[in-house]
């Protein structure tokens, strides 16, 4: 599965043209488990090696648990930074569509 995840995501960056995608190497449960540092640690030197100007991340009112834990953890990634180093932006929303008016058997 987590083959088919990152193939999944390479596409989706494709598709977008996106600038960058970086896909670090950390499981759903290691995200949501908030005593866990290394998970803002390594979002932190993303942020510091990469200086985006513009950040986007998920809806924060998402209704998937890891997709919130996600965002939690780039928000104190990026406020962790000093001011001058932060993003001139931050998104948080749903980029491709959102699905949520479908009911979860279909999906």
């Amino acid at each position: 599965m987590k083959a088919v995840r990152r193939e999944e995501q390479r596409k989706a960056a494709h598709i977008g043209k996106y600038a960058a995608q970086i896909q670090l190497p950390h499981s759903s449960k290691a995200v949501k488990y908030l005593e866990n540092s290394a998970v803002e640690r390594d979002l932190k030197q993303v942020l510091l090696a990469t200086q985006p100007e513009t950040v986007y991340l998920h809806n924060p009112a998402d209704k998937h648990d890891t997709h919130i834990a996600v965002f939690t953890r780039c928000l104190k990634a990026l406020r962790s930074l000093s001011k001058d180093r932060r993003p001139k932006k931050v998104y948080g929303g749903e980029v491709w569509r959102n699905l949520d008016w479908l009911q979860d058997d279909d999906k």
